[in-house]
């Protein structure tokens, strides 16, 4: 009976070590990192904030650790990490979206609609409109602070649903009302910008009507939505021809 236990024990003992041989051995060692939903972002930036080194085996890794890491990355909203058995892993993002470029003395900021700053130094002035008016200098994944700079993401986060708006800048006047300037230069006076969704609600409707009607206007202003106020640009009509001489002396 003793003999039996004994063998019993060394079986187990050589399974054991069995086991965890192979679960070290380099089969079950990460080969690859695959990353899925970038676009401003790299696969091999995802894979290095990661942090999981070729040939980890794939049982040692947190998946929460490496989501996390994943998420300090200022473009990344949302991670999820799985494990593809034998040897790979797969990062899933969700990336945040820019609205808009925050110009400061400072320096310049790619801003989501939260107000998070994505990067510094950015490209994306081509792409977005420019929030200017602001004084601040701002971290990596900090906040824009200031009430009117708030106020002026909200209008940019709504832009975004609104394409038929040509919108190049948003200012921020140093009593915190906006003022947005549309391609053509023309100003829209937004107030404080409270009802930012209503507001563009409304300048998308009455530039297309604009457009459609062939009109130019030295200003909109929709501070109150309910009731937007026109300024049209008329046109000048040419000088008058002089008089003839021979009316003027009556001849």
């Amino acid at each position: 009976m003793q003999r039996w236990r004994s063998l019993g024990l060394l079986a187990l003992i050589l399974l054991t070590a069995a086991a965890y041989a192979a679960w070290e051995s380099p089969f079950f060692a990460v080969e690859e990192v695959w990353v899925e939903g970038y676009g401003r972002l790299s696969p091999e930036e995802v894979a290095e904030a990661a942090g999981v080194a070729k040939g980890t085996p794939l049982w040692r890794i947190s998946g929460r650790e490496v989501a996390a890491r994943v998420w300090s990355l200022p473009w990344v909203e949302k991670a999820e990490v799985r494990k593809v058995w034998p040897n790979h892993l797969l990062i899933r993002i969700k990336e945040r979206e820019a609205v808009a470029v925050l110009v400061t003395p400072r320096g310049l900021y790619a801003v989501d609609g939260t107000g998070r700053i994505l990067e510094e130094g950015t490209q994306l002035t081509g792409e977005l409109p420019i929030i200017t008016g602001d004084e601040g200098g701002y971290p990596l994944r900090g906040q824009v602070t200031r009430m009117g700079t708030s106020r002026a993401v909200e209008v940019a986060r709504e832009l975004r649903r609104h394409p038929e708006i040509p919108a190049a800048e948003i200012h921020i006047r140093p009593d915190g009302t906006l003022i947005l300037y549309l391609a053509d230069g023309t100003p829209v006076i937004l107030g404080r910008g409270q009802e930012a969704d209503r507001q563009m609600q409304v300048l998308g409707g009455l530039w297309e009507s604009l457009r459609a009607e062939g009109k130019a206007v030295y200003y909109i202003n929709i501070s109150d939505p309910t009731m937007p106020v026109i300024k049209p640009r008329y046109q000048v009509p040419p000088p008058a021809e002089p008089p003839d001489p021979q009316t003027i002396r009556g001849g």
